[in-house]
This record gives C-alpha cells, structure tokens and sequence, in this order.
C-alpha cells in the first residue's frame, strides 16, 4: 500500500475498511510509524530507537510498550489490543510523533509524556466528598451566625483549616471553642473522629453545635456554593476579612470551578443545639482514659473513632449557652 502524507482518521478508516495490513509514516520528521496487523480492534505505533533503548514500563490496561527489531531496526512499540474504538489511539500516536521531534527527545520519554499529556485531559477532577461537603456546609452556616452576631472579625474565628494552631477545633474566640457536627440522620447522632476532638484546648472551654440537614425537596433550601456566595456578600466592604476567607476555603479544598457539583439543595431538619462538652456528654479523650489505663497501654492507643447520641442534650435559641455565641440569631 502506498504511503499516506498526512494519516488523518479519515485516511486511516478508509485504510481500515480496504482490510490490508499496513505499515504507515504517522507524521513527523523522525519516521514514526502506525501500524496494522489486520485485528479490526489492534493498533501500534513504533518509535525508531538506538539498540540499548529500553522500552519504559506502562501499567495500562489495554496497552503495551517493548522494543522491537525489524530487520536492522530498533522500534519502541505501543500495542493496543481490544479497543472498540481506534481513533483516540491514533491521536495518541499523532501527539507521539509531535513530541518526538523535540530536539534532544528520547522515544521512551516521547511515549511516557505523550501518555501523560493523553491523561491530563481525562484526569478526574478531585471533588469533596458527600461528607466533606456536609462538613464544610455546617461550619460555614456557624460562620454566616457568628457574622451575623460578630460582624468580618468572625472570620479570624474559624480556625479548622488555619495550620498554625495544631489540635484546633472549628472555631475558637473569647474564651471558647466550638466543634461543629453536621448530620443527615433523623437523630442527633454524630461521629467523632479522634481521642482530641472533644478534648478542649487550655485556658478554653469547648462547646458542640449540633446541625441536622436534610434535602429540601420542594422548600426553597440552599446549596453549598450558595452559602459561600452569601458568607462573601457579608464580607465584601471587609477586603482584608474577605481575603482570608477564601484562603480558609482553599485550605478547605474548596474550588468555584466545581459549583456545579454542589448543587444539592439543603434545609436544616432541626433546631441547632448547643452542647456544653463536660461530664454529660459521652467522650472519650486521653486524658479521661488515663485512671483505667496504664501509661504504657495508652501509648499504644493512637487514635478512635466512636459515635455519640445527643438527643436531649444541650440547648437551642434563647438557651444561656446559645446565647453566649449566637446572640439571637436565628438559624433557618
């Protein structure tokens, strides 16, 4: 079979459907080859290569790099076996062929760097999860309240993604901190995750605001970014405030590029309730397991994740404790 100048898809389906094997120039200056053994779902490319090349090691389902001699010739070959489509491989060889011409380019490092070019455009985006999410909802609605009954220097408060304060909880001002915990359960049950959570810091005490969500259904609700544009709509005559809210968010793997997957309309379910973290409330911390453990054995325990039940517990608006923080705002 002649020799195409340009091996676009279209030339090559057309080749593809004659039937024929077929060794074919894929473009560039460096005589990089596509080539077809006849298997309507088996393409390759071949790079020529020096003799001590050595072909790099790729972990791809449906690919296969080695060296290949044909006659006196030195190749690096991408096999793909078991493809119902062709054409994205062929664009792969096409960007190939493009890198290879680099000056001073190797085939192996024209193979890995056109497969990770080839990769960058199918990369996942890293999205918060459902429980990152819910998360962060609960600490930014505390954050909008404390806006609310503080005003801008709220935001200094919000410590759960400030790294220069280790062991911190969600918020700490005044004289207190505050651990957020948000829930999709019918009841007011929260996990907690590590022996320090509920271990309040010194010369402060901790408090637990409990949040229950659920979807809003046919109510008006609120989604994540919603709430975020709000929170700077507070913020938007405080520069310095505003700044440091979107580091805090950042630092909360928080992205506006990726609004459009937090779109799911929430309300709370609940009244939001303030619980004192004392004797009343279930925990577990290393200093409170220290009389039934010995030293040694605690040293062992690195950390522990348990669910605790506060239904009953604390208080809700007008409440001492919920008044100290929130003044009188109203959640909802």
């Amino acid at each position: 079979m002649a020799a195409v100048e340009n091996l676009t898809w279209d030339n090559l389906r057309q080749m593809l459907k004659a039937g024929l094997p077929f060794a074919q120039p894929l473009g560039g200056r460096r005589g990089v080859q596509l080539i077809w053994s006849g298997k309507p779902d088996e393409l390759a490319i071949r790079l020529p290569c020096k003799e001590s090349d050595a072909a790099p090691r790729v972990a791809l389902a449906h690919l296969q790099v080695r060296r290949v001699n044909v006659g006196p010739d030195a190749w690096l070959e991408i096999a793909a076996r078991n493809l119902a489509d062709l054409q994205p491989f062929h664009q792969l060889g096409v960007l190939c062929a493009r890198i290879y011409d680099a000056p001073g380019m190797t085939a192996d490092r024209a193979i890995l760097r056109g497969l990770e070019t080839w990769g960058e455009l199918l990369k996942r985006r890293a999205l918060l999860s459902e429980d990152v999410q819910l998360g962060l909802r609960g600490e930014l609605t505390v954050l909008e309240a404390l806006l609310a009954a503080e005003g801008p220097a709220a935001v200094e408060a919000w410590t759960a993604y400030n790294p220069a304060i280790p062991g911190r909880h969600d918020f700490r001002m005044k004289t207190f901190e505050l651990e957020v915990k948000s829930t999709r359960q019918r009841t007011r049950r929260h996990w907690i995750s590590s022996l320090q959570q509920l271990a309040p810091s010194p010369d402060f005490s901790l408090w637990l605001v409990s949040l229950q969500f659920e979807h809003a259904g046919a109510q008006n609700g609120g989604t994540l970014p919603q709430l975020v544009s709000r929170i700077r709509a507070c913020l938007a005559a405080d520069a310095a405030r505003l700044e440091r809210f979107e580091q805090l968010l950042a630092l909360g793997l928080y992205r506006d590029q990726d609004a459009e997957f937090y779109d799911e309309k929430m309300i709370l379910a609940s009244e939001v309730k303030v619980v004192a973290v004392d004797d009343q409330l279930p925990r577990l911390t290393r200093e409170l397991l220290k009389p039934s453990i010995s030293a040694a054995a605690l040293q062992r325990l690195l950390d522990a994740r348990y669910e605790v039940d506060l239904e009953g517990l604390g208080d809700g608006l007008g409440g001492t404790s919920y008044t100290q923080i929130f003044g009188t705002f109203k959640f909802g």
